[in-house]
């Protein structure tokens, strides 16, 4: 998984739990859809020591992004839609090769 903000190499990571992941943006996406507005966490069984990627509310429907691994240090905050619409089009190309690659329905894994 590669995140690059604003043409800078944020983070990089090669063994990274995608379906994981997915399902956790997943969830917190409609939670934000739905009026409960919170930052994002990405924790994971496999990394103990903190989360890996996070979504820091800011004021003013900015966000701010963090990750314990990330390459470079990014001041600049990003607004909502414009990461939605990231994390939508993430999730959308990760249940097409999800799908094509082990026909596995993302869906199937997220409980409300």
């Amino acid at each position: 998984m590669i995140i690059w903000v604003n043409n800078k190499l944020f983070f990089q990571e090669q063994y990274i739990l995608l379906l994981e992941l997915g399902i956790q943006l997943t969830k917190w996406m409609k939670n934000n859809k739905n009026g409960k507005v919170q930052d994002f966490k990405y924790e994971t069984m496999d990394y103990s020591y903190g989360p890996i990627l996070e979504f820091i509310k800011q004021k003013n429907n900015y966000w701010k992004i963090y990750s314990v691994w990330q390459k470079t240090e990014i001041n600049e905050i990003i607004q909502f839609n414009e990461l939605a619409l990231t994390i939508e089009n993430f999730l959308n190309k990760l249940k097409q090769q999800l799908y094509a690659e082990y026909k596995i329905n993302m869906m199937d894994f997220i409980a409300y």
